[in-house]
């Protein structure tokens, strides 16, 4: 019998996609950083899908992928899907992203005036964030106990006059030393101060049925005016100079004037003018 052998026949056995190297576990971003994820596969002709929460990032298809101007949105969980010729495909192992935010004011502080006594509120509102933490300052240094985005200085006392500000940091660890506080603008807070007699009266002597002007003269902002005769109120007498005409015995006595402010009833008395007819 005579036998003939054909050609030879190269079989080549191709293997599904196998990860070889995982991308990293997780990774930190600071906000606005950016950083690469990377997987190395073995397997005939390779593509590769990333994908973001188990959905497919959009042209995101070769062995590394850019995170970058990293945001809120860009968290998640990412994995890259390897397929080849030979099914199944290989899902790498997930990294779990994290963006570090930068803590954001929305609403400052408002410089304000307070009465005496009275009780005012410094109050600040930053963007939904989480692990804010607060601490106000008065002239630069801390306030101890003020941690939230409210301020109230009760029982107001020109002891408490200052320039108040908030500073605001996310509470995370921090590696990558990312921007993780905020200062809030600073927040002019003063006591509102009563009048300040400049001139008060002067002791005078006036002849009968003649004429004369006791002048006084106080510093204050919308100052209101009351004279009084021996402790009494002088119907209409509401300036800070009264005229007497035809000056009678009656009209003899202690004057004085009493200023008030219109914004806390702050008052100032000038000293006592005696006036003899």
């Amino acid at each position: 019998k005579a036998f003939s052998t054909s050609i030879a026949a190269l079989i080549t056995v191709l293997e599904p996609p196998v990860v070889t190297v995982q991308p990293v576990a997780t990774m930190t971003i600071c906000e606005a950083g950016k950083n690469t994820l990377s997987v190395t596969a073995s397997g005939a002709s390779l593509t590769y899908q990333w994908r973001q929460n188990d959905v497919n990032l959009p042209g995101e298809t070769g062995t590394s992928l850019l995170i970058d101007n990293a945001v809120s949105a860009k968290e998640g969980s990412y994995t890259c899907v390897v397929s080849g010729t030979c099914a199944p495909p290989a899902t790498s192992n997930a990294t779990v992203v994290t963006v570090i935010l930068r803590p954001r004011i929305v609403q400052n502080p408002v410089s304000t005036g307070v009465c005496p006594g009275a009780t005012a509120t410094l109050s600040i509102t930053t963007q939904p964030a989480p692990n804010l933490v607060y601490q106000w300052f008065r002239n630069l240094k801390p306030i101890v106990g003020a941690n939230s985005t409210s301020l109230v200085l009760s029982n107001y006392d020109y002891n408490m006059d200052g320039q108040y500000q908030c500073v605001v940091t996310v509470n995370v660890p921090n590696p990558l030393n990312c921007v993780i506080t905020a200062n809030s603008a600073i927040a002019d807070v003063m006591g509102y101060q009563g009048p300040v007699v400049k001139k008060s009266p002067d002791t005078s002597d006036v002849c009968l049925d003649g004429n004369i002007t006791l002048k006084s003269q106080f510093d204050g902002p919308g100052l209101s005016y009351q004279w009084n005769l021996n402790g009494s109120p002088i119907p209409g007498a509401n300036s800070n100079s009264l005229t007497l005409t035809n000056a009678k015995p009656s009209q003899a006595g202690m004057y004085t004037v009493t200023a008030t402010t219109g914004t806390c009833n702050l008052a100032a008395t000038a000293m006592p003018a005696m006036l003899n007819v």
